[in-house]
């Protein structure tokens, strides 16, 4: 009989272990359903910071980069630099001897033609002297390319248009010369009879081109005073014609006034006998 409830509690013992056995996975089911939840979306990196132009997308301007420096010249270099300068120059100013009807501009063309023939005579002793032979540079390039396109500019030009145009260019080119003798020639030149050709000529540019200033000053006043002085001499006819029919007109004035008072004297003058 003990034996028999022993068998039968045990039974319940292990009954009751089998059933708790099968719920296990039912409970655990919804922590099994947690973990498969999707996974949040990755935090994107983080971004160097910008300045303001950057963030807004705009581009911000930059200097732009500040030109090379030219090479240095040799001595061949810089006497084609100076031998074109002083063809240019005295081919235009002959033109302007022909073509300008202005004193003042012919007798600065002669003034030019004789400087720089002058330096190119010297020049070409001094290449001789050194045997030194001049050799083509950009710089000598672009200097023939500007004379001879303001060689062909002048030629077109008449009259007072031809003297504006002539000073202007004088004006500029000897700006331009002056520059590069500065830059370019005068602290390049190593040959020491060409640098000093050099430094003795610099003083007539400077002298050239404030006498082009000059003029180029003058010229443009011009207009300005031919129509003022146009003006004042149609002004002084003009009252000169208005003084000149004033006078007439006082002087017919006077002469009808002499004749009305002669009529009047002449109708109370008594007729002869009327008193007898």
């Amino acid at each position: 009989m003990k034996y028999t409830k022993s068998l039968i509690f045990s039974g319940l013992i292990c009954g009751a272990v089998a059933a708790c056995g099968e719920a296990t996975p039912e409970a655990e089911a919804p922590e099994a359903a947690m973990t498969e939840a999707p996974a949040p979306p990755p935090v994107p990196p983080a971004l160097p910071e910008t300045s303001a132009g950057e963030a807004t997308g705009s581009a911000v301007p930059s200097e732009p980069a500040p030109p090379p420096a030219p090479e240095p010249l040799s001595d061949e270099q810089i006497a084609a630099v100076t031998d074109a300068v002083n063809t240019a120059e005295v081919e235009q100013a002959k033109l302007a001897q022909k073509k300008s009807k202005n004193a003042r501009v012919k007798k600065f063309a002669a003034t030019i033609i004789q400087h720089h023939t002058q330096a190119k005579q010297k020049q070409a002793k001094v290449l001789k002297t050194a045997k030194l032979t001049p050799a083509e540079s950009s710089t000598s390039t672009q200097l023939t390319e500007d004379s001879a396109r303001m060689t062909e500019t002048l030629k077109t030009a008449e009259g007072a248009d031809f003297d504006k145009a002539y000073i202007d260019s004088q004006v500029e080119a000897h700006r331009k010369v002056l520059e590069t003798f500065d830059a370019q020639l005068i602290p390049n030149a190593k040959t020491a009879e060409l640098k000093a050709a050099l430094e003795e000529f610099r003083p007539k540019l400077e002298t050239h081109l404030k006498e082009a200033q000059e003029i180029q000053q003058l010229l443009a006043a011009a207009p300005a005073d031919s129509a003022s002085g146009a003006s004042s001499g149609a002004g002084s006819k003009g009252a000169g014609a208005s003084a000149s029919g004033a006078a007439g007109g006082s002087k017919s004035g006077a002469g009808a006034a002499t004749g009305a008072g002669a009529g009047a004297g002449g109708a109370t003058k008594p007729a002869p006998g009327g008193t007898k």
